[in-house]
């Protein structure tokens, strides 16, 4: 019997642990233990014409499972957590190098770098160089889009300005738009 994908977030896994809706399964992916645990997931998740397995005894082979991905996003906590470290990173590099036009260039030189830096792993997760073939993967390009954005961050920082502020503005501008 195949698996049922559902994609939850820790509150939705700790309530149905709570109610003993879930066991641990085979490989230890969580089980199903009652229809009341495929009631809610359905309910919960928005499943409503996708049929979900009925429950059989644990000690069968068939027992149907559910693998539940769990869904992390960011909480505030972790939000400030960035516009933190990108002050802290403003503040450390101003410590080493200064504060100058000079040090204020070099920062802004190293999005540029940074963006480069994507650019090289998308090439290497297309395979465009024939010498060297597939490189990269998405993941990788991920991170390199991630150092472009934090590098952002700490450039804003060293401009005077709050990071938060300015990218929050240009979200709302981006927000109009899209209306």
């Amino acid at each position: 019997m195949p698996d049922v994908v559902v994609e939850a977030g820790p509150a939705l896994l700790l309530q149905l642990a709570q109610q003993g809706q879930v066991d641990a399964g085979n490989s230890g992916s969580p089980g199903f233990r009652s229809t009341t645990f495929a009631n809610t997931v359905s309910t919960v998740c928005g499943i409503t014409d996708t049929p979900l397995p009925v429950p059989v005894p644990a000690s069968s082979p068939h027992r149907p499972r559910v693998r539940i991905v769990t869904v992390v996003r960011l909480t505030g906590r972790m939000d400030d957590v960035i516009w933190e470290t990108a002050r802290d990173a403003r503040a450390w590099l101003d410590a080493a190098n200064g504060t100058g036009d000079a040090e204020l260039t070099f920062r802004l030189l190293k999005l540029t770098e940074e963006a480069g830096e994507a650019a090289a792993a998308w090439i290497g997760v297309l395979g465009q160089n024939p010498r060297k073939g597939v490189t990269h993967t998405r993941a990788e390009v991920a991170a390199e889009l991630a150092d472009v954005a934090f590098t952002a961050l700490v450039a804003i920082e060293s401009l005077g300005l709050d990071a938060r502020t300015v990218v929050s503005a240009c979200a709302a501008k981006a927000r109009t738009r899209l209306a």
